[in-house]
């Protein structure tokens, strides 16, 4: 994952929309690439939360409820959620 941020940030200059949902395969629900990493990759992919979201990613308004604890543990999230 150490690469990661760069290739996403190459993505998005190439123009990759944000926002773009796609089947999540393990579970078969369409998800956003933030919603996957909130729901994946946890501390991992905290990292790319702010490149995401300055290129205008949106949280979902509503989260699974075993998955509202993994938005509010994160600080960042937290913040974000809260400022709404």
């Amino acid at each position: 994952m150490g690469q990661l941020p760069e290739c996403v940030t190459a993505l998005l200059s190439a123009g990759a929309s944000v926002n773009a949902k796609s089947i999540w395969r393990d579970r078969g629900i369409e998800v956003t690439p933030i919603e996957l990493l909130v729901l994946k990759s946890g501390e991992r992919g905290r990292r790319l939360y702010p490149l995401l979201l300055k290129a205008g990613a949106t949280l979902p308004d509503r989260w699974p409820i075993s998955r509202v604890e993994l938005v509010l543990r994160d600080p960042y999230l937290r913040t974000i959620v809260q400022a709404g």
